[in-house]
């Protein structure tokens, strides 16, 4: 059995006996530098008494708290050290103590020869005194929260991560010691160095050491991670297979067609922001700097997505008894809000298309000057038929186009039923039309499918890295935006297109007709939080179609809060605050799984499985807890912002059923009891009957 499975073993058998040891045997170290370093100083400076204790006690602490930063280093590289791991809390106590001594000594036992403010604050020592103030309080800081409580109270990942910001301490420590050392040093060099170097050059070398070994180690770990990871790789609608997505410049850029607010943003619309939330999410837990742009469409969109019907805003409008700008703003915020419920990354910016007239007109001129478009009495129209490519996307030939059913009104001097609206005439059927502006093409408004190619290139470049947007988008709006966009600037406008796959609801397609158009609204008036709603989507691949229904979401809102309790108990349970090296290689083993999951197409289901599997695994319950919220930043469930006691979303139809069952029991009516206990339990709820009545989780 290794050192460490036998030291594990022993420490959950008896932990306070191994603490103690570790303290017992950190002091004795302690003790053996403190004395070489006072035998040192008596042979080299003649120093004895408090003086002695004081620069003893000092250099002591450089060593110990030195070396406890180093230990993380030593054993990356040379395995051999493993065990020694287990020191590192002790040496740093232990280093602060030995520096609490040598200001005892230096401001109190010494102050006849170090006279405070006077020493401390001349021009010549207030430097140093400035950094050695700082070091020590960072340092008291960091023995403070030394201890379990503190990591259960921070969190494992936090509390490593102020313990980090001690190495810039310790840096401060290393500068207030060279400028107090520097000048016997340089007299010692232009001596000829003909006596051996100081003890305190000997042990600033040593602490100069440690910084370095901090840069080697996490260049180290940067490498080895971006060894490990493959990159992103994604399936691409172009090319029709699975590609790894390779960014132009720095930066990966990604375009996102967003909702056209003439109505309700629906959980349809959700399932796709989602897909995108989390590819944003993976791409930046890679290390990849992410630039995304989503539009909000609220002009030019009509009804039918080839330039059929009339204008979805003023649809909307009418439907609802409001002005067009009130549907706008209304809209718009209940897109935002949703979006917000389901935790999805706010993108870089929301452009909308009535703010970025001119820039679509100035495309549209590139594209007439280009020889694109042609001008009937109703629009401004581009010419598919000049576009050799057109069909690329959808993989449909423009043969195969076909014409619009005859009560559909169209323009009857368009040229070919795929060509598209770039500027529509304020005349005929939107002689009307409350939006429009004046344009070379007379007095009208944009069509759809221009203002995302002017918006991206506006925003992203000409050409971008990611396009994302539903399957419903590919053979008309997005198969219309290549080539305009192609047209008009000659180079490749996506490299990487991403499609999210329908939402069903109960088997049907989603539709006003059927009246099946749920938003997130409907998921709180059940009581099921919007975040089991993200939970359920995360359950099937973005390619794959997704079948909703009322039994699965109550499903993945028992499972959300099994999820929570799991989290809640890993973060409670903090036994230690070391982890061996073999639990250390399970932790990376189930890390890297995770991230290979989803950079091999956006695997959601088992990235998600990879989280339970992370939560059954024997590795410490701190690190436990920093896996797992190191994914959340990608899953983006909030479980890092859950409380000990969650309150759980009863409905009102639960309510009345718990408010009948109490009665039944009351009455000792059990058959009517257990009847309404089914009744609860379908609605997802797990019953609990206790002396205050009812209760359900």
């Amino acid at each position: 059995m290794a050192f460490t499975d036998r030291f594990d073993t022993h420490q959950q058998h008896d932990p306070k006996k191994v603490e103690l040891l570790l303290w017992v045997k950190t002091s004795m170290f302690a003790i053996l530098t403190f004395v070489l370093i006072a035998l040192a100083l008596i042979t080299q400076r003649k120093l004895g008494g408090a003086e002695l204790i004081n620069a003893a006690s000092a250099w002591t602490a450089v060593v110990l708290i030195g070396l406890s930063m180093l230990l993380s280093a030593i054993c990356y590289f040379w395995n051999k050290f493993d065990h020694y791991i287990f020191f590192r809390k002790h040496l740093g106590v232990t280093g602060f103590v030995m520096a609490c001594v040598h200001t005892l000594y230096s401001f109190v036992i010494l102050r006849h020869q170090f006279p405070f403010p006077d020493y401390y604050l001349s021009d010549k020592n207030l430097p140093s005194f400035l950094f050695a103030l700082a070091a020590f309080l960072y340092f008291a800081f960091m023995t403070s929260i030394s201890n379990n409580y503190a990591v259960h109270e921070l969190g494992s990942m936090r509390w490593r991560k102020l313990l980090r910001v001690g190495y810039v301490a310790y840096v401060f420590a290393i500068i207030h010691f060279g400028l107090k050392g520097y000048p016997y040093w340089v007299r010692w060099i232009q001596n000829g160095m003909q006596t051996p170097p100081s003890i305190g050059l000997v042990l600033f070398i040593f602490a100069l050491f440690v910084p370095y070994f901090r840069v080697v180690l996490e260049i180290a770990l940067r490498q080895q991670r971006k060894k490990s990871s493959a990159g992103m790789k994604l399936y691409n609608t172009l090319s029709r297979s699975v590609e790894e997505v390779k960014p132009i410049g720095d930066k990966i850029t990604m375009y996102s067609c967003g909702p056209t607010v003439y109505d309700y943003t629906h959980i349809g619309h959700l399932r796709t922001f989602v897909n995108v939330d989390v590819l944003k999410r993976t791409l930046l837990a890679e290390g990849n700097k992410v630039v995304h742009i989503t539009n909000i469409t609220d002009v030019g969109h009509l009804v039918g997505d080839n330039d059929t019907g009339e204008d979805k805003l003023e649809k909307g409008a009418r439907k609802y008894g409001k002005s067009i700008e009130e549907i706008i703003a209304f809209f718009s915020n209940f897109f935002m809000q949703s979006l917000d419920k389901v935790h999805i990354m706010p993108s870089n910016a929301y452009p909308t298309a009535t703010s970025h007239i001119s820039d679509m007109v100035a495309l549209v001129k590139t594209l007439e000057a280009k020889g694109f478009t042609y001008e009937t009495k109703e629009g401004l129209y581009f010419d598919t038929s000049k576009f050799a490519q057109y069909g690329k996307l959808s993989g449909q030939k423009l043969e195969d186009k076909q014409q619009m059913r005859a009560e559909v009104h169209i323009d009857p001097d368009k040229k070919h039923p795929a060509d598209f609206a770039l500027w529509l005439k304020r005349v005929g059927r939107f002689a009307d039309h409350s939006m429009h502006w004046d344009s070379p093409w007379g007095d009208g408004f944009p069509g759809w499918h221009i203002e995302c190619s002017a918006m991206s290139m506006k925003y992203l470049g000409e050409t971008i890295d990611i396009h994302t947007g539903g399957v419903d988008h590919i053979p008309v709006h997005h198969e219309n935006e290549i080539a305009q966009s192609e047209a008009a600037t000659g180079k490749q406008f996506v490299r990487h297109w991403f499609h999210g796959e329908f939402l069903m609801i109960e088997g049907q397609k989603m539709s006003k007709s059927l009246g099946n158009l749920l938003t997130i609204d409907d998921i709180e008036k059940e009581g099921i939080e919007p975040t089991a709603l993200r939970l359920l989507f995360l359950q099937t691949h973005y390619r794959q179609e997704m079948n909703f229904t009322w039994e699965s979401l109550k499903a993945s809102q028992q499972a959300l809060k099994r999820l929570r309790e799991a989290v809640l108990q890993t973060k409670s349970q903090t036994q230690r605050s070391q982890i061996s090296p073999e639990k250390s290689e399970t932790a990376a083993q189930l890390s890297a799984k995770f991230y290979s999951t989803l950079s091999n197409d956006l695997q959601m289901p088992q990235a998600v499985a990879t989280v339970w599997e992370v939560l059954k695994s024997n590795v410490p319950s701190e690190d436990k807890y920093d896996l797992v919220m190191e994914f959340d930043r990608v899953l983006g469930l909030g479980l890092g912002q859950i409380k000990e006691k969650t309150d759980v979303q009863v409905s009102e139809k639960v309510q009345e059923l718990i408010v009948q069952r109490d009665n039944a029991r009351n009455d000792k009516n059990y058959e009517e009891s257990d009847r309404l206990r089914i009744e609860i339990e379908k609605e997802g709820y797990i019953v609990e009957d206790t002396s205050e009545g009812t209760k359900v989780k």
